[in-house]
């Protein structure tokens, strides 16, 4: 099976070539990567896999999704792409998924296509309504919709109209991003119970506002102030020196810094407790790198990883402003430390490139026979 993958975001996540190099066991993959005029130029000579294909998206204008998937469509026939692959996966829903939807209008290549947080937004601008119906059309005609998140389907069904809901969901899978194998390679099986009401919190996050380090830092301190010695440790570069700034207030946290992957794997081992209560949350990467080391997690309620588990299995959720609900948690996972440390362990295959690249091929080989 040859199967054209289409991202305009290929060269800002791993995500991506991870997915790539484990699908080449199942299917012969090409990459479509639209390229704005700034970076056009740059990455044409910096191309990472032989089989990538670069387009040019062209300026920003009114109807340029629209405008622009058509040039792309019409440089994908003429080239002669359009003769060599069997199956259309768009990454995005209306900027890769226009592209793939007029493909399949133009040859009949079905398409399958996923729908991240992100794509979520284009629902809620009602002035650009060309691009609510460009979304809908592509969502109507793909031959699957996969999702990374329970959060991320749930969301889209409360956007869509009422008549369209179950159409959708019928069609609808989730399939989380996988981590890298360099953490499923060297799991902690050696992880101490905590010892008392000593205890290390960790984030691991970009310094900025929305990851609401602020906030777990005044968590950590209420704890202390009831008896507790806990301490908080940030791993992360800074986009927000004011919120650094802030968090240097607060006793008890230390800011690591910017890590390597050996030095994070060291830092997730001297912790036991992982949180990240971000104000928003598309995936969340690192909540599967902390498990991997055997930490337990607390995550943002309503937010990218909510829903991968059940609640209470590996963690638990909060709401990012609600200091009493994260500080209860915290004490929950304390409590339950064991059981969630062993689960967290034991699930965390669930984020393997292979068995995820197993799935997406199962998919691709559906659509394709219908």
């Amino acid at each position: 099976m040859r199967v054209l993958h289409i991202s305009n975001n290929y060269y800002q996540t791993e995500v991506y070539r991870n997915l790539y190099s484990a699908l080449e066991k199942y299917c012969f993959v090409k990459i479509l990567v639209p390229l704005s005029n700034e970076l056009y130029g740059e990455f044409e000579t910096k191309k990472t896999l032989q089989n990538e294909i670069h387009c040019f998206l062209g300026r920003k204008r009114i109807f340029g999704v629209q405008i622009n998937s058509s040039h792309i469509v019409k440089h994908i026939i003429s080239k002669g792409i359009s003769e060599d692959i069997d199956l259309v996966h768009a990454h995005f829903v209306t900027s890769d998924g226009a592209i793939a939807y007029k493909l399949f209008k133009a040859t009949g290549i079905p398409y399958v296509v996923s729908v991240r947080a992100s794509c979520l937004k284009v629902f809620d601008r009602k002035v650009a309504f060309h691009n609510i119906i460009t979304a809908l059309s592509v969502l109507i005609n793909a031959s699957q919709i996969i999702f990374q998140t329970p959060v991320a389907r749930t969301k889209l069904m409360e956007k869509v109209p009422v008549w369209l809901r179950k159409k959708l969901f019928e069609k609808s899978e989730v399939i989380p991003n996988g981590i890298d194998s360099f953490w499923l390679q060297n799991k902690f099986f050696l992880r101490p119970p905590i010892q008392g009401r000593n205890f290390t919190i960790l984030s691991v996050a970009r310094v900025e506002l929305n990851k609401n380090l602020v906030t777990v830092a005044q968590v950590v301190q209420k704890l202390n102030e009831k008896g507790y010695r806990v301490e908080y440790k940030i791993a992360g570069s800074v986009k927000d020196p004011f919120i650094l700034e802030e968090l240097a207030k607060y006793d008890h946290t230390q800011f690591i810094g910017a890590c390597c992957r050996d030095e994070l794997l060291k830092v997730y081992r001297e912790s036991d407790i992982f949180v990240m209560v971000s104000h928003k949350e598309t995936f969340g990467l690192v909540y599967g790198e902390a498990m991997s080391q055997g930490l337990p997690v607390i995550y943002s309620r309503g937010e990218g990883f909510d829903g991968q588990f059940e609640e209470g299995e590996v963690g638990y959720h909060a709401l990012p402003d609600n200091l009493q609900q994260i500080e209860d948690v915290v004490l929950k996972v304390v409590f339950g430390y064991k059981r969630l440390s062993d689960n967290a362990l034991r699930e965390v295959d669930r984020f393997e490139w292979d068995s995820i690249a197993m799935k997406y091929y199962q998919i691709y080989s559906n659509s394709v026979s219908r």
